[in-house]
């Protein structure tokens, strides 16, 4: 079962990483005024 709870958890800390992700991607893109230079 351990390696099944440990897939568990890395899936969960995935999804979590994936989903701020993409908020703060959606957050840049409605600040067009900052130069995407500078953010890379």
């Amino acid at each position: 079962m351990s390696d099944y709870e440990l897939l568990t958890v890395i899936l969960m800390i995935l999804g979590i990483i994936v989903s701020i992700l993409i908020a703060y991607i959606n957050h840049t893109k409605s600040n067009r005024s900052f130069g995407k230079i500078t953010s890379l």
